[in-house]
């Protein structure tokens, strides 16, 4: 596939001597998955990906919510990702009292990528997994944190081609 210009569709990042291009997605790959000489840098997460046309089993018609359960049906899936917290004083919109000493506000900021099309209805799960250089079992996982995603911002290169996911969480009380 080739760009307006006729060269080859790869991402128009360059290095630092301006002489090469960066394919972003490749970029990825190597973060989250290491290169052999570069060590993975990805975790697993458990990403619970909504229905928003299918009401649940928990589905209340007269409350119109989920009791005892989600109100929408779901899929899950193991992914791996990156995050970066977000901490007080870092973006101005997020400023926020906290006590003294306490950095984090429970708000973070999750690299996905480009072919999970993640929805701001959506729920990250933290798991507690001790190797995460090996893919886990869905069987048996426990979430140690759930992150609500409250944008899911696509990153774009040529021709609007996504490169990776950026999602803004907000951490709340873990409900599976």
């Amino acid at each position: 596939m080739k760009n307006y210009y006729g060269t080859p569709a790869v991402q128009t990042y360059y290095s630092r001597s301006g002489t090469a291009a960066i394919n972003l997605r490749a970029e990825m790959d190597k973060i989250l998955r290491g290169d052999g000489v570069v060590p993975a840098q990805g975790h697993w997460i458990l990403y619970r990906r909504y229905d928003l046309t299918r009401h649940s089993a928990y589905w209340d018609a007269e409350y119109r919510e989920g009791q005892g359960g989600p109100a929408w049906e779901f899929s899950e899936e193991l992914l791996l990702t990156r995050y970066m917290a977000i901490t007080r004083g870092m973006m101005p919109f997020f400023e926020m009292h906290t006590a003294p000493g306490v950095l984090g506000v429970g708000y973070r900021v999750y690299y996905l990528e480009y072919s999970v099309k993640p929805k701001k209805e959506d729920v990250i799960y933290e798991l507690d997994w001790d190797d995460h250089s090996q893919k886990p079992s869905m069987v048996g996982l426990e979430a140690l944190q759930m992150f609500n995603i409250l944008e899911a911002v696509p990153y774009r290169g040529d021709n609007g081609r996504i490169e990776y996911w950026a999602c803004l969480s907000r951490e709340e009380s873990v409900a599976t």
